[in-house]
């Protein structure tokens, strides 16, 4: 493994915002969970886009919910 493709903490951090925003986690709840003051920049710092796939696993699995 090359030294600048070590994982760090820092990759571990954004990899984790990135995970729990592609499972569609409240960002309040990893902001708290990753120790941010202003949870405003979680996802608009660290997250990713969301990925189509699961875009689009989420709006099915929302739209055939009965509440």
């Amino acid at each position: 493994m090359k030294p600048n493709a070590r994982p760090t903490a820092y990759s571990s951090r954004h990899t984790f915002i990135d995970s729990m925003k592609q499972l569609d986690i409240s960002e309040h709840i990893v902001a708290q969970l990753v120790g941010h003051a202003n949870p405003n920049i979680t996802y608009s710092r660290y997250g990713k886009d969301i990925n189509v796939c699961s875009g689009l696993i989420i709006y099915f699995s929302l739209s055939f919910c009965k509440i």
